[in-house]
C-alpha cells in the first residue's frame, strides 16, 4: 500500500470515530477536522495526483464519478452541500446524481420519485433534522469509502488476507472483516467503475 493511502485513512479513522462519539466535544473536534486538513496532506495529495497523472497511473475515478467532479482541477473543494447530495444520491440508489438527473429528464416516473425522495432527505439533512451517520444503506459505507480512496493505491492488488487485515487496521467500523465478503465489494467497485483503459463511464444498475 502507498504510505499516503495509509496516512489519509488513519486521518479519516480518526475523524469517523469523534464524528460517532457521544461526547459534543468529540464531535466539534470531528468537525473541525474535516474543514481544517493540515495544508502539508493537502499538498502532498496534490503531488501524488500530479505524479500519478504523469505516469498514467490513474485509472480508478469512483469517488470523483459519485461526486460529479471528474473534471475538477486538483485542490478543487467541493461544497458541502453539492458532496451530501451526490453522496446521498449514490447510497440511496447506486447511481450518481448526473444519471438520475438525466432519467428524471427522459420521463422516467421511477426517477422522478426518487429525486423527490432525495430532494426531501437533502433538506432534511440541510436543515438539521438529519444525522447521515444514522442512516443505513444497503453498502456499508465505511467500506465502500475506504476501498474506493486506496483503488490506485495498491488496495487493488491485495490478497484476500491482506486486504481483510488492512481494513482491521484502517476501517472505523468495529470489525471485524471477513476476507470474502471484501474481495466480493472490490470485484463490484471495480465493476461499477472499471479502469480507465477498460472505459470511462460507470456502470449503474437501472
Amino acid at each position: 500500500m502507498h504510505p499516503f493511502f495509509i496516512k489519509i485513512s488513519k486521518y479519516q479513522k480518526r475523524v469517523s470515530l469523534l464524528t460517532r462519539s457521544g461526547t459534543s466535544g468529540d464531535r466539534e473536534e470531528a468537525d473541525r477536522l474535516s474543514r481544517e486538513i493540515p495544508a502539508e496532506i493537502m499538498q502532498e495529495a496534490e503531488r501524488l495526483h500530479e505524479e500519478m497523472k504523469a505516469a498514467g497511473k490513474i485509472r480508478h475515478r469512483a469517488l470523483l464519478a459519485i461526486l460529479g467532479a471528474e473534471n475538477y482541477p486538483p485542490g478543487t473543494v467541493i461544497s458541502q452541500g453539492d458532496y451530501m447530495f451526490h453522496w446521498l444520491c449514490w447510497f440511496r440508489y447506486g447511481k450518481t446524481a448526473e444519471q438520475l438527473v438525466r432519467e428524471y429528464d427522459s420521463g422516467s416516473l421511477k426517477a422522478a420519485k426518487q429525486v423527490h425522495k432525495l430532494s426531501m432527505e437533502y433538506d432534511q439533512w440541510r436543515f438539521g433534522q438529519l444525522d447521515p451517520n444514522n442512516l443505513k444503506f444497503k453498502t456499508d459505507v465505511d467500506h465502500f469509502d475506504l476501498m474506493t480512496s486506496g483503488l490506485d493505491l495498491g488496495l487493488e492488488n491485495l490478497t484476500a488476507l491482506e486486504l481483510s487485515s488492512c481494513f482491521d487496521e484502517l476501517c472505523p467500523c468495529s470489525g471485524p472483516h471477513v476476507q470474502e465478503n471484501l474481495v466480493k465489494l472490490r470485484a463490484r467497485i471495480l465493476k461499477a467503475f472499471p479502469p480507465l483503459s477498460e472505459g470511462s463511464s460507470p456502470k449503474t444498475d437501472p
